[in-house]
């Protein structure tokens, strides 16, 4: 009986075992990133940034982007993520919208000398103060220092942050286990164009 259910539903049973394997296939997969996403969020959480110079003299900065559903970023106890949300909601961005949030901090310095000089302004009244001006290519700085000790000045700064992401593998290779498949994670390098700053960038992948 058993044999002829069989013979006369080969087909069906071969679909079903087909389709059961299928699943099979998807879960272990979907498994294998899943375990992937979570090594590349334990080496990014763990890592520190890395400042290093480019070939001609910049200075830039590598660190490891983190991967997370928008239900971790909204349920996390984090004050970064908190922090995001706030901006998230303040831009009143749908969450199915949001594919990535990246965080730059820049740190500009710049050191030279002024020399001021005497100015007279006659309109009814004669000021006397001393000027100044101080300029390159990202920065404009104009002083006026009067004789109550009152400095006036003008700032004007600017540049621009390139931001590079690539793939990276982490870990270190083993001949060993040459047949492992190391974790993968992605990497953002900024880099500005002023000598002498520095950009930090964080980039979060929301995976909705």
């Amino acid at each position: 009986m058993i044999i002829n259910f069989l013979k006369n539903y080969k087909n069906i049973i071969l679909l079903i075992f087909i389709g059961i394997f299928i699943v099979f296939v998807i879960k272990m997969c979907n498994k294998s990133d899943e375990i992937n996403r979570l090594s590349g969020n334990y080496y990014a959480l763990s890592d520190t940034v890395e400042y290093y110079k480019t070939q001609s003299g910049k200075n830039a900065s590598k660190s490891k982007d983190l991967s997370i559903s928008m239900y971790e970023l909204r349920n996390t106890n984090n004050k970064e993520f908190d922090r995001l949300n706030s901006v998230i909601n303040d831009l009143k961005l749908k969450n199915k919208n949001v594919n990535q949030v990246s965080t730059s901090t820049s740190i500009i310095h710049v050191s030279d000398y002024i020399t001021l000089n005497d100015t007279i302004f006659d309109n009814d009244t004669i000021y006397r103060y001393k000027s100044g001006k101080f300029t390159d290519p990202w920065t404009i700085l104009t002083l006026n220092v009067y004789d109550n000790n009152k400095v006036k000045f003008d700032l004007v700064t600017n540049d621009t942050i390139d931001i590079i992401t690539s793939k990276q593998k982490v870990g270190s290779f083993r001949f060993i286990n040459i047949f492992k498949k190391r974790p993968t994670v992605f990497v953002s390098n900024a880099v500005m164009t002023r000598p002498g700053a520095t950009a930090t960038v964080k980039t979060i992948r929301i995976n909705n």
